[in-house]
Order: structure tokens, then sequence, then C-alpha cells
């Protein structure tokens, strides 16, 4: 019986210091709370909860104090009065009241155009007020129903940049213009420069290209190559994340959400229309599903607007000529998602490259796979 108890008394200190590390939790890089689910998750860990984010009159309300644990607020800075909260962090005082617009930072008051919300007992607010208050950036992503919520190094060390090549002999290069794999193997070589023209320059012996073409390898976590159905180029199958880790999309770049089963990934990337004000516009995201051959865009500066970009398997294609492969996305236990065909262009839609004017192809190169989005 002692011993028994002596386990339990255990067992309850054990379950207390997890609820007090709860309250006390150093701030999370990264924090994101789904719609409707009874948890959130912080750089990676999940976290159960007593509530769930929701959507009202088009905004994603969370709950309040889990948000603030998240960031780092401590259970003791966590205050409410009479429909009044109040957050403490770092010396920096927030408070709000159910009903009000008014946020108020230290002593300055902050119009929001949406009040908490008090539901079954629970106080409810717009992440991004009280997030971004305390210096935090974030994002709301539709397609997954995700409120992503980063420190400002973590959010920078996400966000794909076209100037990701690396210094070789001495030369910064500027971007990962190529990248050459085979079959099951996770180790690849990227390129500056086109690899055919590459070839005939080293052939030709020529000093005159500049900046000089360079080529490095590079080793993924698993293979780009994944599989070969029918042993017939059209139907390579790619790691679609492994892919873009190849042309150095950053990982934290690069998200899956399993309850839809869908793939997003965030983009450094300016989308050019033909017009004679060649008008410009942001994309903040790319996202692509299972058993679809479609892969959208969502704008950062048209609100509500989205584009999808259809590769139809039975299309002619245009200038690509019936030849060209559709896209398929499929997901796969081992590999996550997979494409094929047209999905291998995929690196080239995340990165701002001015669409029009940038040439995307894929060949075959001394037993290798080559795309090229230069």
């Amino acid at each position: 019986m002692t011993r028994k108890l002596a386990f339990a008394a255990l067992l309850l200190a054990a379950l207390i210091l997890s609820f007090a590390g709860l309250a006390q939790a150093a701030p999370a890089h990264e924090v994101v709370f789904k719609v409707g689910r009874g948890y959130y998750v912080t750089d990676g860990q999940q976290n159960w909860m007593d509530a769930a984010a929701f959507i009202q009159d088009g905004r994603t309300y969370v709950p309040v104090r889990y948000l603030a644990y998240a960031l780092g607020v401590n259970e003791n800075d966590v205050k409410y009065d009479n429909g009044t909260v109040t957050l403490a962090l770092n010396g920096k005082t927030l408070t709000m009241a159910e009903g009000s617009k008014a946020l108020k930072v230290d002593n300055t008051n902050t119009p929001m155009d949406v009040a908490p919300v008090i539901k079954e007992g629970r106080t409810y607010l717009p992440a991004r007020w009280v997030a971004e208050a305390f210096g935090y950036k974030v994002d709301w992503f539709e397609p997954i129903q995700w409120v992503m919520i980063r420190d400002a190094a973590t959010w920078k060390a996400a966000q794909p940049k076209f100037l990701n090549g690396p210094v070789v002999n001495g030369h910064q290069y500027a971007n990962i213009t190529a990248v050459a794999f085979g079959p099951q193997s996770n180790k690849i070589t990227a390129f500056n420069g086109d690899p055919i023209g590459m070839e005939l320059a080293e052939k030709q012996h020529r000093t005159d290209i500049n900046p000089p073409y360079a080529k490095w390898d590079v080793t993924l976590p698993g293979p780009v190559w994944v599989n070969s159905p029918t042993g017939d180029w059209r139907d390579i199958q790619v790691s679609i994340k492994n892919l873009l880790l190849a042309f150095g999309v950053p990982e934290g770049a690069i998200h899956w959400d399993e309850e839809t089963q869908t793939m997003l990934v965030e983009c450094d990337y300016i989308y050019r229309v033909d017009s004679p004000l060649q008008d410009r516009f942001t994309v903040q995201y790319i996202w692509m599903r299972p058993g679809e051959n479609v892969f959208y865009e969502h704008f950062t500066d048209i609100p509500d607007q989205v584009r999808h970009i259809e590769y139809s398997s039975e299309d002619d294609y245009g200038k690509y000529g019936p030849e060209a492969p559709g896209a398929r996305f499929i997901y796969d236990s081992k590999h996550g998602m997979i494409g094929t065909g047209l999905a291998m262009y995929l690196p080239a839609y995340v990165y701002h490259n001015e669409m029009n004017g940038l040439g995307v192809r894929a060949y075959e190169w001394h037993g290798l796979w080559v795309v090229s989005i230069g």
C-alpha cells in the first residue's frame, strides 16, 4: 500500500509540474492554431486545450489564454476583471475589454477592427492584434485554416529568396537555376547556369562567361526522384518537398496539413500581368492536394483573389505540345506529396521570377533528370 501511495504521489507531482510548465512555458518560435481543432502546435509540439479557434464575421478568433501562454506570458500575467483582459510580457502590458475595439498597449490606445468575444466562458480575439503587439509576425493560411504566428527571426528564415546560391571559389552566386538528380538518391547537383551550357563551355575551355558557371553537390533528407513506374520520363515521380528543398526553398516555408491533405508553400514571387501598366501582384503562397492536377496561387494584394493553374493530362498544352505530360499530385505514406509531369515546375512558381520572362524545362542528361527554372 505504501508503495502504491508513493507512486500515486509521484504521478500527481508529475501532472502538476506538466501543467505548471504549460503556464510558465518559454515563448515559442512558431505557434499554429487550427480552426475547429482542440489543440495548438508550438515549435512542432502538439498541446491540447479545452477550446478551439473559430471563424466569425470573416475573422478567425483564437483563445487568448492559450495564445498568451504560447507567446511566453506567465499564468500570473494573464488577468481578467469584469470582462477586461490584461496580458503582460517583457515589460509591455496589453489591455482589452469585451465589446470594445480598443487595444491598450501600455498607455497608448490602438483601434482594432474587431472586439474580444466571450464564448462559453472563454475570451477570444483574432491572434494578429495580440501577437503583433508583442512583436510576432502573423499569417493566415485559408486553404488549411491555419493561423501561424512566428517570431521575427523564424518568419524571416522561412521566406524563400531567389538569391539563394552559395559561395563557390570566392564568388557569391545569385541563385540556383537547375538541379540534377538520379533515381532513389538523396544526393543532387545544383547549378548556377544550365548543365548543358556548362558542359559545352568546359569542352570549349571558355573563360569569358561572367559570372562563371558553377555547380555544387547537396545532400537532401530524401530522394527527389522516388519512382518511375513505367520507365518513361513522363511518369517520373518526384518528392515535391525534396524538389523544393533542392532549389533552396527553406523547410520552414513548406507546410503539410494532415486534416485537409494539403501542401502549402510560402512564396517569394511576383506575378507580372502583360498590360500597358505591366501590373505586378504578390503571391503569398501556393497550395496543392493529392488527386488533383491543379495548384493554386493566393495573392496578398488583391483581396479574395485566387488564381489556379491547371495542368490537365488531356490538354495539348499549347506551346508545350501534346507530348508534354500532365501534372498530377498523389500522396505516398513514405515520401509525402509526389508529383509527376509538369508538377516538376513548381519551384519556378515559388520564387520571385517575374514568370513571363522565365524559361522552365525538364530533360534527361547523362542518366540524370534535370529541372531548370532559369
